[in-house]
């Protein structure tokens, strides 16, 4: 079985949960950052050369410093650091460049899609992610941990 398939069926659920949180409250709670986490450190070392499985543990706390350091310096939630950090182990060092892609191109889907609602005029009554100016970025987080996950599944067929 490819590596992908259990981290996907075990975090999917998860990122949804991360996804509709911080749509509806702009926040994304430690429990499903860490719940996102232990899959990985759960599965990982059954599913993974375990070489590769801590150099991705590793990653994953480089990218939790790197972001608590961001967090002083420009206007990014605590919460997406923490979720960053917690999916950033799921992705393969020489996959970096694609993840980052996908993520890129799922903030702008988000982006979008938000923008488009709103001049629609079909949001969801009191659902932050439609007041104000903030972007809720675990919405795009979890899209894109779901299509490399997922890209990764069809591949395998």
């Amino acid at each position: 079985m490819h590596w992908a398939i259990p981290l996907l069926i075990l975090s999917l659920p998860f990122c949804i949960i991360a996804a509709w949180y911080d749509l509806k409250f702009l926040r994304i709670p430690n429990w499903l950052s860490i719940a996102v986490f232990l899959v990985y450190v759960a599965a990982g070392p059954l599913i993974l050369p375990l070489d590769e499985y801590g150099a991705r543990l590793l990653i994953g706390l480089y990218v939790l410093i790197g972001g608590m350091v961001l967090y002083y310096m420009v206007p990014i939630g605590g919460g997406d650091i923490k979720f960053l950090a917690a999916i950033f182990p799921y992705v393969a060092s020489r996959e970096w460049v694609a993840f980052v892609l996908a993520l890129s191109l799922t903030s702008l889907a988000g982006v979008a899609t938000l923008k488009l609602l709103k001049a629609l005029g079909k949001t969801p009554e009191g659902w932050k992610s439609f007041q104000g100016r903030k972007f809720p970025f675990g919405f795009s987080m979890a899209g894109a941990l779901i299509l490399y996950l997922g890209d990764h599944v069809i591949h395998q067929f």
